[in-house]
């Protein structure tokens, strides 16, 4: 079951995440990422939005490079698009239902990666859905894999060192759903060789 282009594609998605959450962080978030510092100034919410969807294209830029490189050659641009637009929603929602829904200090990582999770799965689902089995589940695999990520990021205080951290989570939950549950058919056509 576990072959060497299966362990292969793994890393490569993992590591693509890792760098993917670790730029989109530098550039847009919310605490120290260069655009919203330079676009308005701390709280300014067009920087806000604009650093969110930065963060976003850069998750999704990184997972479309390493999905098109190792298993699904077809795989949209749009998913660069969806990844972006499904991200802002969640950061900028996230906050407000979270400390609204959560007063205990340990449901904040859950409330919150439910919530992104969700509005990154459903933005992306519009691909997905075509390629898998049970594209149904991959709303709430994505949540779970916020979830995963962002009690990391809540513990490490959403350092910009941690989010490679939450980065790798993320990479983990998801990548099970997508290399080994639920394997699209055209798996064997992938970009590796075979070994």
């Amino acid at each position: 079951m576990f072959t060497r282009k299966l362990w292969i594609t793994a890393l490569i998605w993992v590591l693509a995440n890792m760098a993917g959450f670790l730029t989109g962080s530098l550039l847009g978030a919310t605490d120290g990422g260069l655009i919203p510092a330079l676009i308005g100034g701390p709280g300014d919410r067009v920087g806000l939005i604009l650093g969110d969807l930065a963060f976003g294209a850069c998750i999704g830029l990184a997972q479309w490079l390493a999905m098109r490189a190792t298993y699904w050659r077809g795989l949209s641009p749009l998913w660069i698009a969806l990844t972006a637009i499904g991200f802002m929603i969640g950061a900028r929602i996230g906050p407000a239902v979270t400390f609204r829904v959560a007063s205990v200090p340990a449901m904040l990582p859950i409330v919150f990666g439910i919530v992104m999770g969700t509005a990154q799965g459903i933005a992306t689902w519009w691909l997905v859905r075509r390629r898998y089995l049970r594209p149904q589940l991959w709303i709430a695999v994505v949540a779970l894999a916020w979830i995963a990520g962002e009690a990391i990021a809540f513990n490490l205080d959403f350092s910009h060192w941690g989010v490679p951290l939450v980065g790798a989570a993320v990479a983990a939950v998801t990548g099970l759903y997508l290399l080994v549950f639920n394997r699209p058919a055209t798996f064997v056509d992938s970009a590796l060789p075979v070994t």
